[in-house]
């Protein structure tokens, strides 16, 4: 049981830290924009009248990551507890 909520841990801290790496980015990104608004007459073309940023998952892409990254890190704790107990 232990081994699991390590795992479950291990999960969480990974999907944690992937997800304010991908915000952070994003924010870095957008404060250092400069829009170049010579170039931007140049052409003319009609707008979309709607404008969408980002992905949209399903709520189940993030349950599946979840368990598959918590399976990873349960097999890589399970062999390296197994191998240090060898050594």
């Amino acid at each position: 049981m232990k081994l699991v909520f390590q795992a479950i841990i291990c999960s969480i801290i990974i999907h944690v830290v992937y997800i304010s790496s991908i915000i952070f980015v994003g924010y870095i990104k957008t404060r250092n924009y400069v829009p170049d608004i010579a170039s931007s007459y140049e052409s003319v073309e009609y707008l979309q009248n709607e404008v969408t940023f980002g992905v949209v998952f399903s709520p189940f892409f993030f349950l599946f990551t979840f368990v598959g990254v918590a399976a990873i890190c349960g097999c890589i704790l399970y062999f390296y507890k197994n191998w240090s107990l060898k050594q």
